[in-house]
């Protein structure tokens, strides 16, 4: 059970990963983490534990 959240958890950070490596690019690589996180908000994607 534990290595299956634990799995689930990794998934789930590479996908955020994914995400906020694809907002980094768009903006030309300008965009800082409280740039990106606000863009990921404003699109309604999940940043978890992110304030």
């Amino acid at each position: 059970m534990v290595a299956q959240r634990q799995s689930a958890k990794q998934a789930a950070d590479a996908a955020l990963t994914r995400r906020i490596r694809k907002v980094h690019a768009e903006s030309g690589k300008t965009y800082g983490a409280k740039r990106i996180t606000a863009e990921l908000r404003a699109r309604r994607e999940s940043t978890c534990c992110l304030p």
